[in-house]
C-alpha cells in the first residue's frame, strides 16, 4: 500500500488555538455584563462550568470547527512567474507527475456562496483540459455572425 497523505489544517496550532480562547472568554466577559441581562438566558455554551484554562482548552479542542470548505491552498498560476504556485493551469501539480489538483483548493479566493457550483464548474473546465477538447478560438461565442 502506498503512503498515507495527511492533511494538517492547522485550527488549533499554538497561535490560533490560544487566540480562539481569549476570543471566547472575551465573548463570555462581554455578554455576562449587566447591559445584557434583558436579552440573555442561561449560558449554554461553552457552559457556566468551564472555567479553567484546561477547561477552556479541553472545550476548544472539542468544539471548533470552520464555516468555509477547505479552499484556496493550492494556488494556481503560471510556475514561471510565481515560486508560490502548486498547480499550473493546466491542473499539473508543480513537480509531480501524472497528479491534477480539481478543487476548491485551486480558487484564488473563497467565494461568497455555496462552493457546488463553482466546483463544479472548475471540474467541467479540467475535464476539457484533461480530455483535451478546449474549443479553439476561432469557434467562440464573440466570433459567431
Amino acid at each position: 500500500m502506498g503512503d498515507v497523505i495527511l492533511i494538517l489544517l492547522c485550527y488549533l496550532v499554538d497561535f490560533f488555538h490560544e487566540s480562539n480562547e481569549q476570543y471566547l472568554m472575551l465573548f463570555v466577559e462581554v455578554f455576562a455584563q449587566r447591559a445584557f441581562d434583558e436579552y440573555r438566558a442561561d449560558e449554554v455554551l461553552p457552559g457556566s462550568h468551564v472555567q479553567s484554562d484546561a477547561d477552556i482548552d479541553a472545550f476548544v479542542r472539542a468544539t471548533a470547527e470552520t464555516a468555509y470548505h477547505p479552499s484556496c491552498t493550492c494556488r494556481m498560476g503560471s510556475p514561471e512567474k510565481d515560486d508560490m504556485v502548486v498547480v499550473d493551469p493546466m491542473c499539473r501539480v508543480v513537480g509531480v507527475e501524472r497528479l491534477r489538483v480539481v478543487d476548491a483548493s485551486i480558487m484564488p479566493s473563497i467565494v461568497s456562496g455555496n462552493l457546488n457550483g463553482p466546483v463544479i464548474m472548475l471540474a467541467e473546465k479540467a475535464a476539457d483540459l484533461i480530455l483535451g477538447s478546449i474549443p479553439s478560438p476561432s469557434h467562440s461565442a464573440s466570433s459567431s455572425k
